[in-house]
């Protein structure tokens, strides 16, 4: 049995879903997109990132895909009846010292003329939104609404149902790409593991594998500009401070704000009854293309974080004093390699 598609993608990961998602809202009537394992919630970086959307920054053409991105996600439809796939609670930027405070200020100033909404809160009224923070600790800080929390699986699942819903998209799992075969400089189709469709004609591919795509791209002696790099994040044990929080209960996974505190490179998110800290403050960790395995996680480091990142994170929020861990991992994904 032949197997054809105008364009091929390759990747469940939420560039892959939200490729597919835009082609179809384009009007594009055969696309396919195959993963190498399970679609969605897979080993790619989507599925264990903790999930921040971030909307507004210095430069005019990332806010506006920030703004679009919130306001898209918080247009569809959760994907499962037991988790929200979006969380509503905006993002603090916090300052540390008066050099931030002031860019926190120019920020604002930014965000009047690209059309994002925020507010300059002072400590206390930063601790009014995130009580468990040390207010004595910040200048203060600057409050985005459209600041968000999404499971991004579920996202990309989310955006995967859509683009189906409409009959031009296709997704399957357990498909991995061996090879893609071109001639005259045209692609003509691609190669795979899975023995129902091991091989499929296209007239396009589109490649949205992230860690694995530089690897892939040597095949056709494309060197593409991207490279892995490390990225800590640990959830704490639950925390006597957040008792009252059910994990049982959806809405309760995340009532606070996302803070980010950019002069240590570090940012916290609620887990129910327990707290995300991310943190770059660490020595970087490459990993070249050809030394990317099977899964976007690696083992934790904790040299990297127990000292300083900790040290500071435990100031910012005392309730953290003391926490233990129910999960630290280093998660992997594609930085440009300027």
């Amino acid at each position: 049995m032949s197997h054809k598609a105008q364009v091929i993608i390759i990747g469940s990961g939420i560039v892959g879903c939200a490729a597919a998602y835009h082609l179809t809202q384009f009007g594009w009537k055969d696309v396919l997109l195959i993963d190498k394992g399970e679609l969605f919630e897979n080993d790619g970086s989507t599925s264990h990132a903790p999930g921040g959307v971030v909307p507004l920054s210095h430069n005019k053409l990332m806010t506006q895909f920030g703004v679009y991105t919130a306001d898209l996600i918080a247009s569809l439809e959760h994907f499962r009846s037991d988790r929200n796939t979006y969380n509503l609670g905006g993002q603090l930027e916090m300052a540390i010292s008066e050099a931030r405070w002031q860019d926190l200020i120019r920020l604002h100033g930014s965000s009047k003329a690209y059309g994002c909404e925020s507010h300059l809160l002072t400590p206390q009224e930063t601790q009014e939104k995130l009580p468990l923070l040390a207010a004595e600790q910040i200048v203060g800080s600057l409050f985005v609404p459209k600041g968000m929390i999404v499971k991004g699986a579920d996202v990309s699942a989310a955006l995967a149902r859509d683009a189906e819903a409409t009959g031009g998209a296709r997704f399957v799992g357990h498909t991995a790409m061996t090879d893609i075969e071109v001639k005259n400089g045209q692609v003509t189709a691609v190669l795979t593991n899975n023995p129902d469709m091991p091989r499929i004609a296209c007239e396009q591919v589109l490649l949205c594998a992230n860690i694995w795509a530089p690897a892939l791209t040597e095949k056709l002696g494309v060197a593409l500009p991207l490279m892995a790099f490390e990225h800590q994040y640990s959830i704490t044990e639950p925390l006597a401070k957040l008792a009252n929080f059910d994990r049982s209960d959806k809405d309760q996974e995340v009532t606070y704000p996302t803070a980010r505190e950019l002069d240590s490179a570090m940012y916290f998110r609620q887990h129910w009854d327990a707290y995300g800290i991310g943190s770059y403050w660490h020595k970087p960790h490459m990993v070249r293309p050809r030394d990317v395995k099977k899964t976007a996680m690696h083992p934790f480091t904790p040299e990297d974080f127990f000292g300083e990142p900790w040290d500071q994170a435990q100031r910012l929020m005392p309730a953290l004093r003391g926490a233990e861990f129910e999960t630290q991992f280093n998660g992997m994904f594609a930085f440009s390699v300027d």
